[in-house]
């Protein structure tokens, strides 16, 4: 199994084209064609990327088209990213932002 099957295989659901697989792998400095084995470090690399999808589907637009639509519950999907970051022991990048309370410097 490749690393980018792996991430397939782990999702909730599954989008119509790799593009997004693709580029999530790439960002995160992952071949999407090398072996997964399961190692922890490689469950580790395969959640991060997996959070990375769930930001990207989180700012997504709603769609529709005729009568099909779709839909992302952009706070669940916030708060699994959260999740997979807590399982391996850190934050989401987005929550170390600081807070500026628009305060007059002059």
């Amino acid at each position: 199994m490749t690393k980018l099957q792996a991430l397939k295989g782990s999702m909730e659901f599954q989008l119509e084209n790799d593009y997004l697989y693709d580029k999530v792998l790439l960002d995160n400095g992952v071949t999407g064609s090398a072996t997964y084995t399961g190692t922890e470090s490689q469950q580790e690399e395969i959640d991060m990327c997996k959070a990375d999808i769930y930001l990207e589907l989180a700012a997504a637009p709603n769609m529709k088209d005729g009568s099909s639509s779709i839909t992302w519950d952009s706070k669940r999907l916030m708060a699994a990213r959260r999740n997979l970051y807590r399982k391996w022991g850190s934050n989401p990048p987005e929550s170390l932002a600081k807070v500026i309370d628009g305060e007059r410097i002059w």
